[in-house]
This record gives C-alpha cells, structure tokens and sequence, in this order.
C-alpha cells in the first residue's frame, strides 16, 4: 500500500468534519477558475523543505502577479515586505499573509510538484 499524500488526509478531514465535498486537482488552470468562481480557501501542498519534504499553504487570493496565501508556520512577527527564502521563497504581506509570484506555484504545478483541495 502506498503512503497518503498529506493533501488526501487533509482533504478527508475537511470532507468529514464540515459535511462539504472537496475537488482535488494538480493542475493550476483549476485552481485559477475556482478563484474566478469566489472560492476564498485552496489548500496547496507543495515542495518546501531541502529534503524534499512538502508543506501546506491556503491560498487566499490571486492579484496581479502574486498569489497571497496563510502559511501556517507564518512569519507574521517580521516587517512587511520581508522577503524569506526558508522553503519556497516569499514575501510578508499584511494580515498575517505571505505571497509568492503567481509564476512560481505555476511552475511548480507544472512540474508536477503541487496538489491543491478546493473547498466546496
């Protein structure tokens, strides 16, 4: 039996504790559309540690060229416009939110590097 990516637990978590089906998807062009329908909360797995361990972000919003999202292991201590380069690099923004280029996540999701959960 292989290993559950941590996105699938995630994803029966959610599913099982509020009741609401998920959809989940590797490809970047779906998450853009579920912003575009008024979905707030995209849970994103993604490459963050140098041994190649993941790490889950909720992506908030999309503006301009940069994705804002809630990093749970947050930086929201440092000034604003901080730029970090533990894990994917990224910037602090305000309310408690940290971006990263659109580019990149594309990238990644691209590459095959990222899982996302789109809340229903």
């Amino acid at each position: 039996m292989t290993e559950a990516k941590q996105i699938d637990l995630t994803q029966k978590l959610y599913e099982a504790v509020l009741g609401k089906k998920s959809e989940k998807t590797e490809d970047w062009g779906s998450v853009k559309k579920a912003f575009e329908r008024g979905v707030s909360d995209v849970v994103v797995e993604l490459p963050w540690y140098p041994d190649g361990g993941t790490h889950q972000i909720v992506l908030q919003k999309i503006v301009s060229n940069r994705v804002f999202f809630i990093n749970p292991l947050g930086h929201g201590q440092l000034p604003l416009g901080t730029e970090l380069a533990d894990g994917q690099p990224r910037r602090i923004e305000e309310a408690g939110l940290e971006s990263m280029p659109t580019s990149a996540l594309e990238k990644l999701f691209g590459e095959g590097k990222c899982s996302a959960m789109i809340a229903g």
